[in-house]
């Protein structure tokens, strides 16, 4: 199983109870959870997918061809919230996970 971390946030040094320091990549790989970083890519590209896989035509009925090609279920009330507020110009957006997450 392909196990992805945040790069930046898992390679954050932190002072460990040791005295010494340690990173929550290594601290997680002691556990026996191997994580890679994952890539760092553009936003835009994954939050344009994202638009693509939601969009339909609202002027015609859906059928097999017309409708959205990704769902969430309305229990997701987390990552509902994050969609409609994420604008996509600051990496410090606090809606910014959940979006990731969909990238």
């Amino acid at each position: 199983m392909t196990r992805l971390i945040d790069p930046r946030m898992g390679a954050n040094k932190y002072s460990a109870e040791n005295g010494g320091q340690s990173d929550y990549i290594s601290d997680l790989e002691h556990q026996g959870l191997i994580m890679i970083p994952a890539p760092g890519i553009d936003e835009e590209p994954g939050i344009q997918a994202i638009q693509d896989k939601l969009s339909y035509n609202p002027q015609k009925p859906i059928d097999a061809e017309n409708r959205p090609r990704f769902y969430i279920s309305d229990e997701c009330e987390n990552t509902i919230s994050s969609m409609q507020h994420y604008d996509g110009k600051t990496r410090d957006h606090p809606w910014k996970d959940p979006v990731d997450c969909l990238r």
